[in-house]
C-alpha cells in the first residue's frame, strides 16, 4: 500500500467532496483514483479531523432512521395513593409477617404482609 502525500490540491479536493455531501468512504475511493495511492476511510476521517473541519452533513444511521419513525408510546404510570401505615421497625428486627419495605436507612415499614414480603400498599409499589 503507498502512502498518500497530502497536498494542498488533495487536501481542497477533499473538502470540496465533504461540502458537497459525500460520505468519507465515497471521498476515500475518490481520492484513491485521484493520486492513484490506496486512501481508507479512516484516514479521511483522521484529516479531516486534524484538519479540524466538521462534516457539513451528518448521516443517520440506519438504528436512527428506525427509531425516529417508530416510537412506542410510553405507558403513563399510575398515581398509588400513599397511605402511611408503617411501624417504622428497625431491619434487623422485622419478624415474619411484617413488610420488609425499606422506608428509610435500615428502616422497614413493618404492616402486615399481603403479597410476598410486602404490606399491601408496598406490594403494589413493587409489583405493577
Amino acid at each position: 500500500m503507498t502512502k498518500i502525500n497530502w497536498t494542498d490540491q488533495i487536501i481542497s479536493k477533499m473538502k470540496s467532496l465533504i461540502n458537497s455531501g459525500f460520505s468519507c468512504s465515497e471521498v476515500a475511493s475518490q481520492l484513491s483514483i485521484i493520486t492513484g495511492a490506496k486512501v481508507t476511510r479512516n484516514a479521511v476521517i483522521g484529516k479531516n479531523n486534524r484538519l479540524k473541519k466538521e462534516p457539513t452533513k451528518k448521516r443517520q444511521s440506519q438504528r436512527e432512521k428506525i427509531s425516529k419513525k417508530i416510537k412506542p408510546e410510553s405507558p403513563r404510570p399510575v398515581p398509588i395513593e400513599i397511605v402511611n401505615t408503617t411501624r417504622n421497625i428497625p431491619l434487623l428486627d422485622v419478624r415474619l409477617g411484617q413488610c420488609r419495605y425499606i422506608t428509610g436507612h435500615l428502616i422497614c415499614c413493618g404492616d402486615t404482609v399481603h403479597k410476598g414480603q410486602f404490606c399491601k400498599h408496598h406490594a403494589e409499589v413493587c409489583y405493577r
